[in-house]
């Protein structure tokens, strides 16, 4: 990239520009019998010819490159030194110029419009030599005409050397500024009338304003008054002593907003160094390490109030095998019965003093356990005082490293725990003894609900008796009241034939009216035989957990028919569907108390008395279970309702025949003894449908009493 010079930077060395006119004036002269008639003017042609071999010689041994460059950048002709600096072969005539850029070969364009427009170009450029290394070069030219034709004469010098020297000079330049405007330390100059003539960038931002402001002002208007003359004898000790540094600590100056800074000052009289000539002053803030001081010595006092009041004992110990102690906190008298300096001198106390024989061994060797692990601790243990009483303590340290990284120091607090010990005691016997008290209670409501189940179960077997006995009722009387009119025709017979009035008619008439009345009792007596037998199988399964096989659907069907007594005067119907061929191996008491308490459940809140009706109970193989559907059209429940239907003695009829246990029973039923799942699905004013799945043949553990297992 081409870098033009300054205005008021030299262009070249100054031999240039007299060879640029030499070689002018030797061209004009060659160009000169041209334009005229050709005259022989000899003596001039042999003065030109001398005047360019001197110049072709002078320019030929010049300490610059001097290249001759047509308009389309070939080199016409070139000294020795050219081929020298480009390092290439010895005549580089027919070359492109660009070829030895370093940057962009359009750079010749922009020379060339240069000379062409303004008849000379100046600037800085990279070019790269033979070899391919790039250096810096200065390139001055000049346009020369020439049998009606422009060239440019071009003088190029390697700048590698003065660019270093000047990197070096900015190098140090930049060190220079970056330490002075990047220090922190407050540095004037002042004349030998204490006249402020350099202040630094630090100084200007610290002490406000700018440097305008602070330059020509004497350096004892910034200072407190009661440290100038403190400064002025500084200033002339200094002057008496040039070279010599006067130092001065605490010296007070004034900020802006009033504010006073701390300062350390430094005072130098350099005389006889160019371009200061006066006292250096360099002042240093400790306005923030002074404030830090009182703060730390305050922060000390704090400590000490502290430590002094605190519920223990704070330490600090070397990490030994003693732990001997540098520092104890006067907590320990109330804690240990010992005063602090007890622990130190000619017959210390030490930790086997102090801790308990039996915690001792165990306190070491946690201490090390855990600062090897964590670098600090926590643990509890006993101590002996100076009395000899007992105490439980908490201890709580940090290892401190030293430089190599090893723990050397232990500091850590101590304080009694002997009260919290003692109550988390009191605490633990108490929970002991709730502990007992609620085993037994449970125990005991255990016992109070496996009654309650017990007596819910008998209550449905006892209304399944009250409504047997009441279905029976029917067909006996009617059974009866036939063997009554029975008897009473046999009885008139004997007497009209004990009379002699006996006729063959009267004798038909008994014998048709005896076959009515037998027929009459048979059927009867078969229809109470039937519901006393499905009685007894209810019953029996109910009150007896024996495993065996069964059809469901026939099943179903008989518990249904126990269950008719209790709902035969509600317009209510009952529909089983079950796939025949569906045989369980499982308990059928369990599957008649489900249906049982279902069907009670539905009487007692799905329906009012007078509502009518349908319940369906469905059953269906899947695989090797079985799902039973138990569903009714009633009222429904809400969500409320719905998650707790299972829960123990919930119901929404206490005080009107609700218990809560019947769906708790059917719940444990189906997922204890069945060893089965049960679900429950009900919106208000849409019915209610429980979906049982359990086990065709259940393993022997899921076949317990009906009942007896308790969520």
């Amino acid at each position: 990239m081409i870098r033009r010079p300054a205005a008021d930077q030299p262009s070249f060395p100054g031999r240039a520009p007299r060879f640029a006119a030499a070689l002018g004036r030797a061209l004009s002269r060659l160009r000169g019998p041209r334009a005229r008639d050709l005259r022989p003017e000899r003596e001039e042609l042999l003065r030109t010819k001398r005047e360019l071999e001197l110049a072709r010689e002078s320019m030929g041994n010049a300490a610059y490159a001097i290249f001759w460059v047509r308009a389309d950048g070939s080199i016409m002709d070139h000294n020795r030194t050219a081929a020298r600096l480009l390092g290439d072969a010895e005549d580089l005539r027919d070359t492109q110029l660009a070829d030895f850029f370093a940057g962009s070969r359009s750079a010749w364009l922009r020379i060339w419009q240069s000379l062409a427009t303004q008849g000379s170009f100046a600037g800085d450029m990279a070019w790269r030599r033979a070899g391919g290394a790039a250096f810096p070069v200065r390139l001055v030219g000049n346009r020369v005409s020439h049998d009606g034709r422009f060239y440019g004469c071009l003088f190029v010098s390697d700048r590698t050397e003065a660019k270093l020297a000047e990197d070096r000079l900015a190098d140090t330049n930049a060190r220079f500024r970056a330490l002075t405007e990047n220090t922190s330390d407050l540095v004037f100059v002042l004349d030998r009338d204490g006249v402020t003539t350099y202040v630094s960038p630090a100084a200007a931002r610290t002490l406000g304003g700018g440097e305008r402001e602070l330059l020509g002002r004497r350096s004892g208007l910034l200072v407190h008054e009661q440290d100038r003359p403190s400064v002025d004898l500084a200033l002339a000790e200094a002057r008496l002593q040039p070279g010599r540094t006067v130092r001065l600590e605490n010296v007070r100056a004034r900020r802006p907003d009033g504010s006073w800074l701390h300062l350390d000052g430094a005072y130098t009289d350099l005389p006889d160094v160019p371009g200061i000539t006066g006292t250096v002053v360099v002042y240093r803030d400790v306005t923030d390490s002074r404030r830090a001081d009182r703060d730390l010595q305050e922060s000390r006092r704090q400590l000490s109030t502290l430590l002094g009041n605190l519920p223990g004992l704070a330490f600090r110990c070397r990490y030994d095998r003693d732990m001997s102690l540098e520092f104890v906190s006067g907590g320990s008298l109330a804690l240990t019965g010992y005063r602090p300096e007890q622990y130190f001198g000619e017959h210390p106390v030490t930790a086997s003093d102090i801790i308990h024989p039996d915690d001792l061994e165990q306190v070491r060797l946690t201490i090390r356990a855990e600062l090897a692990a964590r670098g600090r601790y926590e643990h509890e243990y006993r101590i002996r005082t100076a009395e000899g009483a007992v105490k439980w303590v908490w201890e709580q340290g940090a290892g401190i490293p030293d430089e190599n990284g090893r723990i050397s120091i232990v500091e850590g607090f101590i304080t009694d725990i002997t009260g919290r010990i003692e109550a988390e005691r009191t605490v633990r016997e108490l929970n002991e003894d709730l502990e007992r008290r609620v085993a037994a209670r449970t125990r005991d409501l255990q016992e109070t609900q496996e009654q309650l189940i017990a007596s819910e179960k008998m209550a449905a077997l006892g209304g399944l008796v009250a409504g047997l006995a009441h279905e029976i009722n029917t067909p006996l009387g009617v059974g009866l009241t036939a063997a009554t009119h029975l008897r009473e025709r046999v009885r008139d017979t004997r007497r009209l034939l004990d009379q002699g009035g006996l006729k063959r008619a009267d004798l038909d008439a008994l014998l048709v009216d005896g076959e009515d009345a037998a027929a009459m009792i048979e059927a009867n007596l078969s229809r109470t035989a039937d519901l006393v037998q499905s009685f007894k199988r209810v019953s029996v399964d109910q009150c007896s957990e024996e495993r065996r096989s069964f059809d469901l659907g026939a099943y179903l069907a008989e518990v249904v028919a126990s269950l008719r007594p209790q709902y035969r005067r509600r317009p209510l119907r009952i529909d089983v569907d079950c796939a025949p061929g569906v045989v369980v191996d499982s308990l059928p008491g369990a599957v008649a108390q489900i249906v049982t308490n279902l069907l009670q459940n539905s009487l007692l809140h799905a329906y009012a008395s007078e509502d009518a009706g349908t319940i369906r109970i469905a059953a269906a193989a899947r695989g090797d279970d079985v799902e039973l559907t138990y569903a009714d059209d009633g009222r429904g429940m809400d969500d409320a309702v719905r998650r707790r239907v299972f829960d123990p003695f919930f119901t929404t009829r206490r005080g009107e025949g609700g218990s809560g246990l019947g769906m708790h029973i059917v719940y444990n039923v189906v997922t204890g003894a069945l060893g089965g799942s049960i679900t429950c699905a009900s919106r208000p004013g849409e019915g209610t449908t429980f979906r049982m799945t359990f086990p065709r043949c259940p393993e022997p553990a899921a076949t317990v009493a009906a009942g007896d297992v308790v969520r």
